[in-house]
């Protein structure tokens, strides 16, 4: 089951890689995830100054909880690169089966306080402390774009 998830998981990461790098401005790689320490992917244009670090996740269901450490390393990616005017944290979460599957991307602003993510279809869960909630809007990505 883990190789299946892993395989779903850096199909995900590929695709997303190659949607970026089709666009013009647009430079796109996959770091390795989690076992680096680092996301999962970024994405960067050079000409508009910004700077994506994506932790994607892929699985067949409704919802998928994001570990926080993870959403710790994209902002820590962030961090560096402080010359980009637009820095990012995304989580892209690709649910449901493989015959319809629902793409959804959001941007999230670090708290040092997360508890815990959940990526639902269409919506994403931030719990702070004290059962404080967050519920974010999706992202558009570049692609998505008129």
């Amino acid at each position: 089951m883990g190789n299946l998830r892993r395989s779903r998981g850096y199909g995900f990461e590929a695709w997303l890689v190659k949607k970026f790098n089709e666009l013009p401005n647009w430079s796109a790689r996959r770091l390795g995830g989690a076992s680096t320490g680092l996301p999962d992917v970024v994405a960067v244009n050079n000409s508009e100054s910004i700077l994506l670090a994506i932790e994607a996740k892929s699985l067949r269901g409704k919802s998928v909880d994001i570990p926080v450490d993870e959403i710790e390393r994209c902002h820590i990616i962030c961090e560096m690169f402080k010359l980009y005017e637009n820095r990012l944290v995304v989580v892209a979460t690709r649910l449901g089966d493989n015959k319809k599957p629902i793409y959804s991307y959001f941007s999230i602003s670090y708290r040092p306080n997360i508890r815990s993510v959940t990526g639902y279809i269409g919506a994403l869960r931030i719990r702070y402390e004290r059962y404080q909630y967050l519920e974010t809007i999706q992202t558009q990505m570049p692609w998505q774009k008129d």
